[in-house]
């Protein structure tokens, strides 16, 4: 099985440079980890229903997956907070 394609905009990489370390590497590694287990978060409901998510406390990733190209596309990596996702 070959690899996922991982994108992750600018701006998402901008603020991901502003976490502190000990998150920012697990951060890293669970992106990582998506190439090869691109199913790894766990689905969303509702709107956010072709969204995927995993928690890494106090932070979230929330990305899709386009299985026709292979491609993994980040869409938000921030501190969860009062805004709640199913």
């Amino acid at each position: 099985m070959s690899p996922y394609r991982i994108y992750v905009p600018k701006s998402i990489l901008k603020s991901m440079a502003k976490i502190p370390l000990p998150w920012s590497f697990r951060i890293n590694r669970a992106i990582d980890n998506l190439k090869f287990d691109p199913h790894l978060g766990e689905k969303m409901g509702g709107d956010m229903a072709p969204k995927r998510k995993i928690k890494i406390w106090p932070y979230r990733i929330l990305y899709i997956v386009n299985e026709k190209i292979k491609l993994i596309s980040i869409m938000e990596v921030e501190r969860c907070g009062n805004t709640s996702y199913d």
